[in-house]
């Protein structure tokens, strides 16, 4: 079974409607989105998920379930109560899977969803992909990415700017700018 197609631009208009209901200044201001704040409050409306820290099996930072739970491990709960980038992208991918995947995980049986053989799939129905492009969006809005390059007259902007501001990985700030044609 795949998941429902998303392009980029759908999954941007999703990352940013989501912005728009918890964050609306990131989507004016380049600011880092406090993810923290957003993960403690999943169990209010409209998301009324079920956010925990749990041991998950080994090489697993986060979980989402059909139930509406969100379990990450207590290692990617320091991380993120530190703010470093790759526990803030973790939480970020699992709320996308709650966004965009749960109504089809319901569907699926359990076992199904844990042995998704993902190189079956085209990319825009991998729902790995569509976490990490949303997780992405979220936590690097594009025009908030722009506006930093554009501030400083450069034709392309600078990694390290984008990790210090938007508090993301240099890996993730690397793919970000890539996407968004800001880096060679």
């Amino acid at each position: 079974m795949s998941f429902d197609p998303r392009s980029n631009a759908q999954i941007e208009r999703i990352a940013t409607d989501f912005l728009r209901r918890v964050s609306p200044r990131s989507l004016r201001l380049p600011l880092k989105l406090d993810v923290l704040d957003i993960f403690e409050r999943l169990e209010d409306a409209p998301f009324n998920l079920n956010p925990g820290v749990k041991d998950l099996a080994p090489g697993v930072e986060g979980m989402t379930y059909s139930d509406g739970r969100i379990e990450i491990t207590e290692a990617t709960y320091r991380g993120l109560v530190r703010g470093e980038g790759r526990p803030r992208f973790t939480v970020m991918h699992e709320i996308a899977h709650a966004i965009m995947h749960m109504k089809q995980m319901l569907k699926m049986p359990f076992v199904e969803t844990q042995v998704l053989q993902r190189r079956s799939l085209k990319p825009f129905e991998d729902p790995e992909w569509q976490a990490n492009v949303f997780a992405s969006a979220a936590l690097m809005p594009a025009e908030m990415v722009r506006l930093i390059a554009s501030r400083n007259n450069w034709p392309v902007a600078r990694p390290d700017e984008v990790v210090s501001v938007f508090g993301v990985s240099l890996p993730a700030a690397e793919v970000r700018l890539k996407k968004l044609g800001l880096l060679k």
